[in-house]
């Protein structure tokens, strides 16, 4: 009963910071108007910060988990790649999509903010980390991990323009240019 408590803020929160962003998002507004809630907030998240921590966490273990699910059927390093690019893709057509929490936590509480931004950074250097190492074996080992971080940025690119410009392609769109970096990269 406790944990189901605990799970439905996060899940709720989830909703609410997807939506609006977490600074528009007040406690009151998560709670509603179930004591229970009200109790395993206090319970749970002493802080607002606490529960924006655990979000986030969820978050990033949910979609690495997800990503590496997807990730077990294709056999090939290049075609894992373009497996995230296309993950991306589907994520940006649910209904719904709002762009990406880990960018709006570091847009909206800065890096100064250790336990949330911790979350966000780890989330993008597990997703480089992952990518790093399937380019090491396509790629000369100099430019794996500069391609990883380029890919980052070219997600999270895509992320906004999807989010802002409501372009269901952009994940396709950036995983054409990865394509020719890639293409560029194994050839020097």
């Amino acid at each position: 009963m406790e944990q189901e408590s605990r799970d439905r803020l996060i899940g709720r929160a989830t909703e609410l910071f997807s939506e609006r962003g977490f600074y528009l998002v007040g406690v009151e507004e998560i709670i509603g108007a179930s004591d229970e809630l009200r109790i395993a907030m206090h319970r749970h998240f002493p802080r607002k910060e606490d529960l924006v921590h655990a979000v986030l966490e969820k978050r990033s273990d949910d979609i690495l988990a997800d990503i590496a699910q997807r990730l077990q059927e294709i056999p090939d390093p290049a075609g894992k790649i373009k497996g995230i690019f296309d993950w991306y893709g589907d994520w940006f057509r649910t209904p719904g999509f709002a762009g990406c929490l880990f960018e709006r936590a570091l847009s909206e509480f800065g890096v100064e903010a250790e336990g949330i931004s911790d979350v966000a950074i780890r989330y993008r250097s597990t997703l480089e980390k992952q990518m790093a190492d399937m380019l090491r074996t396509l790629v000369p080992a100099k430019n794996a991990v500069r391609l990883a971080t380029t890919y980052t940025m070219l997600l999270h690119g895509a992320s906004t323009a999807a989010h802002a410009h409501g372009d269901p392609e952009a994940a396709h769109h950036a995983w054409q240019s990865a394509k020719v970096l890639l293409d560029e990269a194994s050839r020097h």
